[in-house]
């Protein structure tokens, strides 16, 4: 009985340096993780899929490494399946942090000189000035307040655009679900696959499914960033190769599983033609999927998502334009807010302190 061979193979003696490799190269991204999540000028809840992600590698290398170096755990059909499914669904979940990214990174360019207000950026920043304001001159000081980024007077706003942005982002990102899904299933099952107890033929059919939509999904990704580009001049370039850049190393791993993904073996000993354990297929593992992830995870954390990609604290969240009795009901209720800032800064006479 033949089976799918396990992408990246088993872990044999070879493996060991490369995987300690990996496992240090990510733990050398964990002061950027924790530095991202306390400087508020940089902290975005966009990142916390791939900062969960990063640590997750260490652990995932870790074990490969004791595989390696351990032959009673190399063959455990337990750790071979958690090792799967962790690589299985890697790129696809950086993929969906860069659908969430290049939503923001595509609507702010749309929004007027009087909507931007309402923009990711403006709104983050915008909502923290406020809490921070001080004393009785914060609505003076608010009619003269500049946001990066903000359009000139009298730029045109876009919301037919803005609007259709957020349906393809939507979609791509519920797509992405759905890759996650077929390609966690075939993973998740590798442990009953190799002991007959799952249709091997099953579990192709959707790791293929998983990484052609995936695949698919990443190039739709990279036409939006080249469109955005292109046709929306106050967009932020230096972000747009940023995505771009990312989004063609997920594409790599994506042509690399479909290409090796269709091999089978009949044990997990095997070194036979197509088992993915000889040392030529172990490089090309290497090389091919599991540096990509890391140069894309590192040029994430290296570059100040936040700023790069105009995200704010939680990107675009709006699923469409406030109306005007929202925008009224905000209005009222930043009123309110600022007069209990000046209330609270009040400062009582001395001779009441005194009483």
């Amino acid at each position: 009985m033949t089976f799918p061979s396990a992408i990246g193979g088993v872990p044999y003696r070879e493996d060991l340096a490369p995987s300690i490799v990996f496992a240090v190269a990510y733990g050398c991204l964990l002061p950027l993780v924790i530095y991202r999540f306390l400087n508020r000028k940089s902290l975005t809840t966009l990142l916390i899929g791939t900062c969960i992600f990063a640590i997750g590698r260490i652990v995932t290398f870790a074990l490969r490494a004791s595989q390696a170096a351990n032959e009673s755990k190399r063959f455990s059909l337990g750790l071979t399946s958690f090792i799967q499914s962790d690589i299985a669904l890697g790129y696809i979940g950086i993929a969906s942090d860069l659908s969430n990214i290049i939503r923001t990174l595509l609507t702010t360019p749309t929004y007027g000189s009087d909507t931007y207000v309402q923009s990711a950026e403006a709104g983050s920043r915008y909502r923290f000035w406020i809490s921070s304001a001080k004393l009785n001159d914060a609505e003076e000081s608010l009619k003269h307040k500049k946001f990066p980024g903000m359009p000139p007077e009298g730029t045109p706003d876009h919301p037919r655009t803005r609007r259709w942005i957020r349906i393809g982002t939507v979609s791509l990102l519920y797509a992405l679900i759905v890759a996650t899904i077929l390609g966690g299933t075939a993973a998740g099952n590798f442990e009953n696959i190799v002991e007959g107890k799952y249709s091997a033929q099953t579990a192709m059919s959707l790791r293929f499914a998983s990484s052609g939509l995936a695949l698919g999904l990443l190039l739709c990704i990279i036409g939006a960033t080249i469109w955005g580009y292109l046709y929306l001049p106050r967009i932020n370039k230096r972000g747009c190769i940023l995505v771009y850049s990312i989004g063609t190393m997920m594409c790599v791993i994506a042509v690399y599983r479909l290409t090796v993904m269709g091999n089978t073996t009949d044990s997990l000993q095997s070194t036979a033609r197509g088992s993915l354990n000889s040392r030529s297929d172990k490089a090309v593992f290497y090389i091919l999927h599991a540096l990509p992830e890391w140069l894309s995870i590192a040029l994430l954390l290296a570059f100040n998502t936040r700023r790069e990609f105009n995200t704010g604290l939680v990107g675009d969240w709006r699923y469409r334009d406030e109306t005007q009795q929202e925008l009224k009901k905000r209005l009222k209720q930043e009123e309110a807010h600022r007069n209990k800032l000046k209330l609270r800064d009040i400062k009582l006479p001395e001779q009441a302190l005194l009483r």
